[in-house]
């Protein structure tokens, strides 16, 4: 008699990846016939921050279709008591749309501002206190090139030039690096 081992969790990944596309979508469905929501929700959390945010967008455009079509036929179904008119369907649907359009706009704004935000760092105070440096210098030496002070900074020609056209800026982070 032979004695069968439990399958590991491990081992089922490892197979799973050897499927060819085709039999990972196969196999992804007949799963899918057996998921509880709580599992799908387990999953996403699980998910790479970026892979949440495509999540997050694949589902309002295809689930919110999907949740607009349930929508709009209870809505007709609530309202064939006062009218049987397509009419009502077809304004339903215009306004709902609208009303995803909206939510769609305003989740990709949403998530314009966070990358936003994680690009947008404060600068180093060393970094400010070597710009203004540059920028002082530059006013006390204005026949020194940007390549020229490049050479005494240690800094490309080019990275002068950006923080000479940016001294307001400089300036400014200068004036809050000080009152803090």
């Amino acid at each position: 008699m032979s004695r069968i081992t439990p399958v590991t969790a491990e081992a089922v990944y490892e197979l799973f990846h050897s499927l060819t596309n085709d039999e990972q979508l196969a196999f992804i469905s007949r799963l899918a016939k057996n998921v509880t929501a709580e599992c799908v929700l387990k999953m996403m959390a699980e998910l790479t921050e970026l892979e949440q945010v495509r999540f997050a967008d694949l589902f309002a455009k295809n689930g919110g279709e999907w949740l607009l079509t349930i929508c709009t036929a209870e809505a007709v179904k609530v309202a064939r008591g006062e009218t049987d008119d397509n009419r009502l369907a077809s304004a339903v649907i215009n306004a709902a749309d609208q009303k995803l359009a909206d939510a769609r706009q305003q989740m990709a704004e949403l998530e314009r501002i966070k990358l936003k935000q994680a690009r947008d760092r404060s600068p180093d105070p060393e970094t400010i206190r070597r710009n203004i440096q540059i920028i002082e210098m530059h006013e006390q030496k204005p026949h020194l090139t940007p390549g020229q002070l490049g050479v005494v900074f240690k800094k490309s020609r080019q990275h002068i030039s950006t923080v000479l056209k940016e001294k307001m800026k400089w300036r400014s982070l200068a004036s809050r690096l000080a009152t803090n």
